[in-house]
This record gives structure tokens, sequence and C-alpha cells, in this order.
């Protein structure tokens, strides 16, 4: 039995989050609903429908990272309250497929895209986006496209997502060209074949990298239980999730989603 099959249900939630202030009619929400358009008509010959929801930059307000590392401690961040992080959190939590869009400013992703990053930064402790499928969708005018594609992709795979895909399509004077139909057309049918056979097995996608990091954080927290039970002290709470989570159990990120688990996220902390 697939990943997906033992999720249930027919509907696909792909949320996009565009890191682009240009608008809903900017190259950066224009390629994110080119995916989805062709990924619809994948899904429909799995028998299955699309959920898609986009949100662009000039609708969100997100306050800077202060580097308090509140968020490595209490779990969650003290700006949330007052800016819309917690709803594209949410978003992201809620989402089956999620797409990482940016356009490239000054050769690398946009600030926007930088600053999300930045405040998602404890998530790479809890691997909170363990078994979501993801895609990293980047337009350029002519260059750095690949390396700030690179670059978000190692972002989302910190944060334990599956990602299926990652490029860039540019505005003009490269391949492929964002508004050249021969060009997208193969682009477009290799994404979407790919987060589909990633929403089914989604441990295909995980790299060694993420399988590295994940043991070495799995021997962090052994030896974190180790102490709490010495010295009678509370669990930390990353290794406290990591023990709900049933990831002490396995070695490899790729085998816990291999054995079908599904992470949700959690507030241990707070009961």
């Amino acid at each position: 039995m697939s990943y997906y099959q033992i999720k249930g249900g027919s509907m696909i939630k792909v949320f996009s989050f565009v890191a682009s202030c240009a608008g809903k009619e900017s190259n950066t929400a224009l390629f994110s609903d080119m995916v989805a358009k062709r990924l619809k008509e994948y899904a429909e010959k799995s028998g299955k429908e699309v959920e898609y929801k986009r949100i662009t930059g000039e609708s969100l307000k997100i306050e800077f990272c202060r580097s308090c590392e509140t968020c490595f401690y209490d779990w969650e961040c003290p700006l949330d309250n007052g800016d819309d992080m917690s709803v594209l959190k949410q978003k992201m939590l809620c989402a089956d497929v999620i797409l990482f869009c940016s356009p490239v400013y000054m050769g690398s992703m946009s600030g926007l895209m930088k600053c999300v990053v930045d405040r998602l930064a404890y998530w790479s402790h809890l691997y909170e986006l363990a078994g979501k499928t993801a895609a990293v969708l980047v337009t350029s005018s002519n260059n750095h496209g690949t390396e700030t594609a690179s670059a978000i992709e190692e972002a989302v795979r910190m944060f334990g997502a599956s990602v299926a895909y990652s490029g860039c399509a540019y505005r003009h004077n490269a391949d492929p060209g964002l508004n050249n139909r021969s060009d997208m057309d193969p682009i477009l049918d290799e994404i979407c074949g790919r987060l589909m056979d990633c929403l089914e097995q989604p441990y295909k996608y995980i790299t060694r990298e993420q399988d590295i990091s994940f043991y070495v954080r799995g021997k962090e927290n052994l030896r974190a239980k180790a102490f709490a039970e010495i010295f009678g002290s509370d669990l930390a709470y990353d290794a406290a999730a990591w023990e709900q989570r049933g990831f002490d159990r396995y070695n490899r990120l790729s085998d816990y989603l291999k054995n079908g688990n599904l992470v949700h996220s959690s507030r241990i902390h707070s009961t």
C-alpha cells in the first residue's frame, strides 16, 4: 500500500507560497499556476482531485527574524502573533504538496523567501515537513536560477520534506522560456510526474544527506533523553517530539517514511 493510500482520500491539497511582491500576475505566480493546472490533469488520470491555494508576497506581513532563538526553546516564534507567519505555517502543515516559489533577486532568493526560511529554522530540529511532497519553482530573467533553486531546496530538505523537483524557468534569453510552450510542456510534465510519484513514495526523494542528518539528530536526542532520566529533568521538546512521532525507532528518515508513517505538527509542550 502506498503512502498516499495510507493517508486516504482522493483530494490532493496543494499550497503554493510565492515569495514575490510583484502580485498575482507575476512571473513566479504564473509558474506556480502552470504547475497546478498540469497537476490537476495528472491527478484526474488517477481519479483524484487537486485543491490549489496560493499566497503571494504582497498580501503578507512577515517580520524579520530577530535571532532571539526563542523558537529553539519554546518551539514557537514570539513574532507569530503579530504577523502572518502563523497562517503561512498552518497552510504548509495542512498541505500534501507545498510549492516554494521565488524570483531571483541579486543572484539569490527573494528577501521574503529568505525571511520565511529564517523564521522556520527550528523546523530543522523537528523535521516538521517530513512526509510532505515539495517542489522549488524559481523564475529569473536569465541567470542564477539553478543556484537559487538549490539554496531553497537545501533549506526545505532540512525541514524534512521530500523535494520532488527543483528548477528554474526564465523570462527571456534562456531555456526553458516561461512563455514558450514548447519549452515548458516537457518541464511541466516532468514536475507533475515527479510530484505524483513522490506523493505515493516520498522516501524515494529523501537524499543521503537528509538520512545522515536524521541519524545524527536522533543520536543527540537519545543523549538528551539519557541525561533527563539521570538528572530527573524535563525532556527537551525536540527530543520529546522525536519520541512521540516515532522517529526514535528509525536510523534513517527514508526508512521512517517507507513504513508509511505520517507526521503532524504537535504542541506537546503546551499540555
